[in-house]
């Protein structure tokens, strides 16, 4: 789809150029801090999970995710493929961002996803529910 949204006339004026500036802050950023907002992005969408298979009505599920999509969009955070996908725009509608910038930001939002989803979220959650099965049975 970047692609496509890439050919000129598909998006509306100006388009091309707020996605090229995008691109362009993203890759800018240095390596801690597209890891640490890698970090953030894993840990809330695999929140994001967890609270989805949690709820028990539709209505609550668009809620959980409006308002972790609203979280992840005011930081903005690290995605690996939202990120990837705003760089590879950047690569073809800009000038100043190139293919190592995409390959380095996938590598580190994706190390940082990773450590968000992984380490902070899935093991954190599973040390809760075997702590509370140890106090349940023990």
């Amino acid at each position: 789809m970047a692609a496509i949204f890439s050919v000129e006339g598909t998006l509306p004026t100006g388009a091309h150029h707020a996605l090229a500036e995008a691109a362009k802050e993203i890759s800018t950023k240095s390596g801690l801090a597209t890891f640490t907002r890698g970090v953030a992005a894993g840990t809330l969408l695999t929140l994001l999970s967890y609270l989805l298979h949690a709820a028990d009505s539709t209505g609550s599920r668009i809620v959980l995710a409006y308002v972790v999509g609203f979280f992840l969009a005011l930081g903005p955070f690290d995605h690996v493929v939202v990120s990837g996908l705003h760089l590879l725009f950047g690569v073809w509608l800009g000038d100043t961002v190139s293919y190592a910038d995409v390959g380095f930001n996938i590598l580190l939002a994706g190390a940082g996803n990773l450590a968000g989803g992984l380490l902070l979220m899935t093991l954190t959650h599973t040390a809760q529910v075997k702590g509370a099965r140890r106090d349940k049975h023990g």
